[in-house]
């Protein structure tokens, strides 16, 4: 896992899914976030250490499960989402890199099941994240789209 710093371009996504908590069980809420269009590779930014505060307003409307934490299996601290039942943090390699994670679809029935939703955000803005390529186009193009921003259920 590669930390570096970042220029990102819109359009910026806001990924969110579910996932099972390891600790309880419950399914729980998760996000994510993508940047770049659909029609190239997009980026997906895993492992967040730093990102613009507008950005981390407009995630919490949605998702106020994520927040600034140090995890045990890699020791170093980001954002990361925690189950809405019983707090356990929800590592960013379960949710991207497990297949059948939230944002790892192993079909196309499991990427539906991913909302999309497009941030206000224009121009390009520093993240200090991990950037990923691969399976961010097929989110990105097969995925729910919610527009506007929207805190549906």
């Amino acid at each position: 896992m590669a930390i570096s710093t970042g220029e990102f371009t819109s359009p910026f996504f806001l990924l969110r899914g579910y996932e099972n908590c390891w600790k309880c069980g419950n399914s729980s809420r998760v996000v994510g976030l993508a940047s770049g269009d659909a029609n190239s590779e997009p980026y997906v930014l895993q492992y967040i250490k730093a990102m613009p505060e507008a950005f981390l307003t407009e995630i919490h409307k949605l998702q106020p499960q994520l927040e600034y934490r140090l995890s045990q299996a890699i020791d170093a601290s980001y954002f990361m989402n925690f189950c809405s039942c019983c707090g356990a943090s929800i590592g960013d390699h379960y949710i991207f890199s497990q297949p059948g994670g939230a944002f790892f679809p192993i079909t196309d029935e499991d990427t539906q099941h991913i909302e999309v939703h497009e941030l206000p955000f224009l121009g390009s803005f520093s993240f200090e994240c991990t950037p990923a390529q691969g399976i961010g186009k097929a989110i990105i193009q097969k995925g729910t789209r919610v527009s506007p921003l929207s805190s549906s259920p």
